[in-house]
């Protein structure tokens, strides 16, 4: 696929900022986790919706790809399976984006309390050794397996995609995959073809954006979950994430878990430790619990405030109470330098 591997040709910065207020962020730094908010629910209306305007547009301006179908028929299959699609698999998205300490976004996403600019070290983000062996997966996953109930990962970090062109050159590609891979299914049924299109859609949907929202530079931490799936665990289970976990607090807890479990034992999974639900301003938003270590932070910029010098010693005194040392706390740490005041 042409389209999707000329994503992947886009280099992953070492360093990706995150913007936030206040109050998010001493929940980062004091729990150690980043919260990602489910797909439904994010500021922009047609978030994850996008990708099926474009998919209807596609397969009504190119009806040779789906010869002997019914393109009604057939976009009705795929939004129907789509729907059921997304509403078992919970899609939840941590937002970064390419720039620093930039008016727009300061404006956009810190603006409630004092606002925070994080630099995050992306492989430390990903738990990874090489970035180039987690984009191999990330590939192999999207061309090849594209279907989340069968891969363990949970994490794929990737850039939006906001010019039309290529919207629809991916979602040509999509198309044109999918009726290759099921025509082994002679006659095959718009239900059918609408499934399989429905369950690939789903996994590139996340990173098909307006093109308002462009000059974000946007990556996304997108993290796949389900817990119906696999709704009991045994001790293998245990096991298996123990040589899966790099972070030594998840490794403790494992360890602690795998002791005090019984080999033939069957426990019911436990959704709240990785799901919860905030209130939002309108409605009640769910998010996924994405657990960090502190080696993630490269950089803390303080966004615009009226006494810069008190908020700076107060930021590096949380931090050195929060697992660093005060010098680290002090290097990691600066303020803002767009002259821009909002209170």
């Amino acid at each position: 696929m042409k389209k999707l591997e000329e994503i992947f040709n886009k280099p992953i910065t070492e360093t990706l900022y995150h913007y936030t207020d206040g109050s998010a962020f001493l929940g980062i730094v004091k729990n150690n986790e980043m919260w990602a908010s489910h797909i439904r629910f994010m500021n922009d209306t047609k978030e994850g919706l996008l990708a099926l305007d474009r998919f209807e547009e596609v397969v009504n301006d190119n009806k040779n790809l789906v010869k002997g179908h019914n393109i009604d028929s057939l976009i009705k299959s795929v939004k129907k399976a789509f729907a059921k699609e997304t509403a078992s698999l919970g899609i939840f998205i941590i937002s970064f984006c390419e720039v620093k300490d930039d008016l727009n976004l300061w404006r956009g996403y810190a603006n409630k309390t004092l606002p925070y600019c994080i630099g995050f070290n992306t492989k430390e983000f990903l738990k990874v050794e090489e970035i180039k062996n987690y984009i191999s997966e990330v590939q192999d996953f999207l061309i090849n397996s594209w279907d989340p109930k069968e891969t363990k990962k949970k994490v794929f970090l990737l850039p939006c995609i906001y010019d039309y062109a290529e919207q629809v050159g991916l979602i040509k590609e999509i198309l044109s995959d999918s009726v290759e891979r099921i025509r082994v299914l002679e006659p095959t049924s718009e239900a059918e073809l609408g499934e399989e299109i429905a369950k690939r859609l789903v996994c590139y949907a996340p990173l098909i954006k307006h093109e308002v929202f462009k000059d974000e530079k946007e990556w996304r931490a997108i993290i796949l979950y389900e817990k119906s799936f696999a709704p009991n665990f045994t001790k293998q289970d245990i096991e298996d994430a123990l040589e899966e976990a790099k972070d030594s607090g998840e490794k403790e807890r494992l360890e602690y878990l795998e002791e005090s479990f019984e080999d033939n034992e069957v426990s019911l999974r436990d959704d709240r430790e990785f799901l919860n639900y905030r209130m939002g301003r309108s409605y009640i938003i769910p998010f996924f619990r994405y657990k960090i270590n502190k080696k993630v932070f490269k950089e803390i910029i303080i966004g615009t405030c009226p006494d810069k010098d008190s908020v700076y010693e107060s930021t590096v005194y949380f931090l050195s109470k929060n697992g660093f040392t005060y010098e680290e706390s002090k290097s990691l740490t600066e303020y803002t330098k767009i002259p821009y005041r909002n209170w």
